[in-house]
Order: C-alpha cells, then structure tokens, then sequence
C-alpha cells in the first residue's frame, strides 16, 4: 500500500513541474504577443469599470467582483505563459520584459481590487492612474515582438 502511494505522489508530483517548449522564437513571440494582448484587455476592462464607480454607476461589489476577474484573467494569462519554455536567448529576454510588465499590472489590478473591497472611491482613482500607461505598453510590447 505505502508503494503504491508513494507512486501515486511522485507521478503527481513529476506532473505539476512540466513546461510545454517553444520550439522557436517566433513561436514564442506570439505566444509573448498574446499574453501582452490579453493583460492589456484585463487593464482596460479594470479602467471602465472603475470610471463606472467613480461615476455612480455601479456599486461596490459588483466593482470588486469585476476586478477580481480581471485580476484572474490577467493572472491566468502569465501563469500559462510562464508555462512555455523559451527556446533561446533572445526569447529570454522577451520574457523578462513581458514579466516586468505584467507583475506591474497584476500589482495594480491587486491594489485596486483591495481599494475597493474597502470601499475608498478616492484612492480608487489614484491607484488606477497607470491603468491607461500599462495597457499601452503592453500594446506596444505585442506589436514590436511580431
């Protein structure tokens, strides 16, 4: 019995540390481009829905709810693209620049997902403030990389 449980942990746990590769830059590139793109679809769902707040247009919880989600999203996104295993050098560096900007962007979308779990509409606004300037360069990022 104790075999089999310990055949059991050690398949599952040999299953958890697998990376799918990319066999090449431009494969990787696309797949840098994609993340870049969907984080900064994240971003700016985060920013209409906290200018609908700060309009009076929705209520706390539902603004928190959103930003959850979007949070997840963006989360999920560089979780699946840390997955990917990059083929050279070069990848490498595309990975450290996209990294930077999204743990950028996911610490915003943290901070405004507590602001308004708090309910402070005032800080809301300053601490969405780089939304638009993240979500740009991210933008930015997919083009250059394809």
């Amino acid at each position: 019995m104790r075999r089999a449980a310990a055949a059991l942990l050690l398949v599952a746990v040999s299953g958890t540390g697998c990376v799918s590769p990319s066999r090449t830059d431009d494969d990787y590139q696309h797949k840098a481009a994609n993340t870049a793109e969907t984080v900064a679809s994240s971003l700016q769902s985060a920013r209409l829905a906290v200018q609908a707040a700060l309009d009076g247009k929705t209520f706390g919880p539902y603004l928190s709810r959103i930003l959850a989600d979007v949070e997840e999203d963006a989360d999920g996104a560089q979780t699946a693209f840390d997955a990917v295993q990059p083929p050279s050098e070069r990848a490498d560096a595309i990975h450290d620049r996209l990294a930077e900007l999204v743990d950028e962007s996911l610490d915003t979308l943290r901070a405004l997902r507590v602001t308004a779990r708090r309910g402070d509409l005032d800080r809301l606004r300053v601490v969405a403030r780089p939304l638009g300037a993240l979500a740009e360069a991210l933008d930015k990022f997919g083009e250059r990389v394809t």
